[in-house]
Parts: C-alpha cells; sequence; structure tokens
C-alpha cells in the first residue's frame, strides 16, 4: 500500500510538473510570445515551429519524468500532504540516546599485565614486554585502541609534589609510533612508575615528544585482548599445524585427518579458534574466529620443512581459495578432549 501510495504520488507530481510547462508556453503564445516561432526564425530554416513545440513537449516530459524519479521519499511526501492538509507542525524524529563517550580507566600497566602476566619477566632472549608492546602499538595504530597520555611536566619532582599542576590527558595520535616508543618504565606499581616517562619520540623529524600516565579504555581494550584470548596468548597456546602434527604422530592419523577433526570440532562450536585477520600494516591482534566462518572457509596447514620457514595455519575461502586469516591457534587441553571424545578414541581407551 505505502508503494502505490508514493508511486501515485509521483505520478501525479509528474503529470502537473508537464502541464505547468506547457500551460505557461500556451498562456505566452496566447500573450502574443509564440516562443516557438521566435526560436524558428531566429535559426533559420534549420527547424520549424512545430519542431520546436514537439521539443518543448519533450523537455516538459523529461521535467516530468525527473521528479518522478528524484521525489522525495514516501515518509517526506506524507508529512508534507499532512501538513498542508492539517496545517500542523512538521514532525519531529524522536531523540536518539548519546552514544557514551569512551573515557580513560585502566591504565597501561593494566593492559601490559592482563594480556601477559608475565610480560616483566625477560626469559633467556626473549623480552616478552616488546612483543606486547607491538601488540598494543599496532592496535593503536589501526585506530582499534584509543590511548590517552599526560604530556610530561618540564619539572617531574615538582609535578610530584603538586598533581593539581600537571597537564591534562590528551588523546594520543595514531602515528606516534612511527618515531616513538614505549619505554617500559611503568612497570613497577608506584605513582613514581605510574608519572614516569612513558613513551617518547626519537626527536628524528620532529621535537621530542614524551608522556606520562597512559591510559586506555578497558571495555575496548577488553573487546580486543578478551580474557580467554589473553591467557592463550601468554601461554603461548597452540597453533593448529603443530596441533595436527602431534594428533597425527600419536594416533595414526594423515595430517589432513588430524586437521579435519580441528576444523570439524570449530565447525561445530565445540572448541573456539583464535587468529590474526590478514590486510593490514603490523601485526593485527588475535581474535575470536565467529563459527560461521568455516560455512565457507577451511583451514590450510603449512608445515615447517615443506618449502615453509616457519608452521602457519590459514583460513581460505572454499570458493576463492584466498585466506582470509593467519596464525590459527587453539586451548590445547580442550581441543585435545573435544576431539578425542568426537573420534572415539576415549572410548576405545576405555
Amino acid at each position: 500500500m505505502d508503494r502505490l501510495f508514493a508511486l501515485g504520488a509521483r505520478l501525479l507530481g509528474a503529470v502537473f510538473m508537464a502541464a505547468v510547462a506547457q500551460g505557461v508556453i500556451l498562456f505566452l503564445r496566447e500573450a502574443g510570445l509564440d516562443f516557438p516561432a521566435l526560436i524558428a526564425s531566429a535559426l533559420g530554416a534549420a527547424m520549424t515551429p512545430g519542431t520546436i513545440t514537439a521539443i518543448g513537449w519533450l523537455l516538459s516530459g523529461l521535467a516530468g519524468l525527473s521528479y518522478l524519479f528524484f521525489a522525495p521519499p514516501l515518509p517526506v511526501i506524507r508529512e508534507r500532504l499532512s501538513a498542508l492538509i492539517h496545517r500542523s507542525p512538521r514532525a519531529v524524529d524522536a531523540p536518539t540516546a548519546p552514544q557514551t563517550p569512551l573515557r580513560a580507566n585502566w591504565t597501561i600497566r593494566e593492559l601490559f599485565f592482563h594480556i601477559d602476566p608475565n610480560a616483566h619477566v625477560e626469559d633467556g632472549t626473549k623480552r616478552p614486554w616488546r612483543q606486547v608492546g607491538h601488540k598494543i602499538k599496532t592496535a593503536h595504530a589501526n585506530g582499534d585502541l584509543v590511548i590517552w597520555a599526560t604530556p610530561m611536566p618540564e619539572d617531574f619532582l615538582e609535578e610530584m609534589d603538586f598533581p593539581e599542576a600537571r597537564k591534562p590527558p590528551v588523546r594520543l595520535r595514531t602515528d606516534y609510533w612511527q618515531d616513538g616508543d614505549f619505554t617500559y618504565s611503568f612497570f613497577p606499581d608506584t605513582d613514581a612508575a605510574r608519572f614516569s616517562e612513558h613513551c617518547k619520540t626519537h626527536g628524528y623529524n620532529r621535537r621530542e615528544e614524551s608522556y606520562c600516565d597512559l591510559q586506555v579504555n578497558k571495555e575496548q581494550a577488553l573487546s580486543l585482548w578478551p580474557p580467554s584470548i589473553a591467557k592463550d596468548e601468554a601461554a603461548g597456546g597452540i597453533a593448529v599445524w603443530k596441533l595436527a602434527e602431534q594428533l597425527s604422530a600419536e594416533h595414526g592419523w594423515t595430517i589432513q585427518q588430524a586437521a579435519n577433526a580441528i576444523e570439524s570440532a570449530a565447525s561445530l562450536g565445540r572448541i573456539e579458534v583464535i587468529g590474526r585477520e590478514m590486510g593490514g600494516p603490523g601485526m593485527l591482534p588475535l581474535r575470536r574466529l565467529k563459527v560461521s566462518l568455516w560455512e565457507d572457509h577451511y583451514m590450510s596447514l603449512h608445515l615447517p620443512g615443506h618449502g615453509e620457514l616457519a608452521g602457519q595455519t590459514f583460513a581460505k575461502s572454499r570458493r576463492t581459495h584466498l585466506s582470509s586469516h593467519y596464525d590459527l591457534r587453539v586451548y590445547e587441553d580442550k581441543a585435545r578432549k573435544v576431539i578425542t571424545k568426537d573420534s572415539g578414541l576415549e572410548r576405545d581407551r576405555g
């Protein structure tokens, strides 16, 4: 019914516009201003008054068609007709609830330890704080994470004594990390560490910028690193290709059979798969993959030593065979339990 009403309104409008245009031409002709004849005489013998009249009708028709296709949508037409008939003021859309703005409520220290509780512990040649820092910088550079920073005071000791003199925090620009980096001085749980220099630029391309008291929004950060993903990432998790290799050796399966068992459990939602999305600058953070992804994607395993420097697992489209995600991982304990049960191996052992 609504479509018929809108079409009828537009047709009437188109006919009305064409009729008005021709009415104006006829009125002027009766008044002694025969525009078709005047235009024809100006053009010489190239056109006759009849031809000019036909062109006028054509232009009128085009004006009507333009109204037919570009008239306002039905709600606007109905509103205008109601205003004409009832002389009522235009309706006002119901106000929408304003979105709650993001605010800083989580320190950078808390975020680091959420992603990896051992981020500050050096293990041989490994420096986990740099790995966590890279993930945070990448998320911020991509616009996925907002970081608030307080400009470093000129006199650090004076501002420690008079905190009310501190400058207000600002949103850190997303290109800050092009020549900036963390100082990693925020790990101690003290006020001195909190207001020490947390990040600074190297000053190669611009004046040096240094900030303290870095903070993020907790809800936004948890959407990027949910507790389960953060725990798996901190523990290292297990790559899908590596689990498939282990299952193959333990149960006499082929690698493809092991991969199929993992993919089947993932497609049923019995195990969680996390991975990184392809594309974008740097290494994107790990995110939980939707169960629906496996309706039109499959797992592609690349084992080390087969033309690969390191093992890797991709999620590829069944239609285009292009990769959408990489670095696929699962929770090892849960994955083993589910796959063992689904494959009947648990009953065989019993």
